[in-house]
């Protein structure tokens, strides 16, 4: 018998759980799809978390499938993927879910370089001779973020200068509270400031509180964000520079 036609007897079916409104995301499953085009054919379901869409949960549902790539969204998913005897690969997994769910840890896993995020970063202000810096976790004080925010500031320091940090307090919860307090502490912020987010969205929001306060960018603070999302880098005034990850 033809050994291609025993390759393409059985398609495998490959389940991709992966949100997609921020661009790192799409750019991971650009990189699944060509992957797929070239080495398959598969048939993938996606999903994204839109509403309404066929989100399978059981064991049961997912043994019909060959493989799952999995990204941060899984945790509904958790207890039923935790079973699973397929491969399994979790993109980007947050340290608290391979915590939660010890079963987690056997499967394979890709895993953002953070470090090297935050250095090229302060890399890219320190050779525009800027002497006062800042970073900005994102809301919610992920590992990667923080992970980020340490690389920055290290290498920042290393380099003889300070470096301000903004974490969201565990007291204020909400987004408006964050907002008050992120406001309050860019108008502290020594200037002209060097200010890295963690990522374009939050770079975005930081802009937008400039603007309200006052602040001149980049005179007073000069802003970068992480992940290049050509729609929000384009869309802010004035336009954001930004560190592109090959996620892909």
């Amino acid at each position: 018998a033809d050994p291609m036609l025993k390759v393409l007897h059985h398609i495998p079916r490959v389940m991709v759980i992966q949100e997609t409104s921020v661009q790192p995301n799409r750019d991971k499953l650009r990189g699944i799809f060509k992957y797929a085009h070239l080495y398959g054919p598969w048939h993938v379901h996606l999903v994204h978390g839109r509403l309404g869409e066929a989100r399978p949960g059981s064991v049961r549902e997912l043994r019909a499938y060959d493989g799952i790539l999995a990204g941060p969204m899984m945790m509904g998913l958790a207890a039923s993927l935790g079973k699973m005897r397929c491969p399994v690969v979790l993109m980007d997994p947050l340290d608290a879910v391979l915590q939660q769910t010890p079963r987690f840890r056997r499967f394979c896993r890709t895993c953002d370089d953070s470090t090297q995020v935050g250095e090229a970063g302060a890399d890219y202000f320190l050779s525009r001779g800027y002497s006062a810096f800042a970073y900005v976790n994102e809301f919610l004080n992920r590992n990667w973020s923080l992970r980020r925010g340490e690389a920055f500031r290290k290498r920042i320091r290393k380099a003889g200068f300070p470096c301000s940090l903004y974490t969201r307090p565990d007291t204020l919860p909400d987004a408006a509270g964050d907002a008050r307090a992120l406001a309050a502490w860019l108008r502290d912020l020594p200037k002209p400031a060097a200010l890295l987010a963690a990522m374009d969205t939050r770079a975005y929001q930081v802009i937008e509180l400039c603007s309200q306060l006052g602040i001149a960018v980049p005179r007073d603070v000069a802003i970068l964000g992480i992940d290049d999302d050509e729609l929000l880098c384009n869309g802010s005034i004035p336009t954001l520079s930004s560190i592109r990850r090959d996620t892909e």
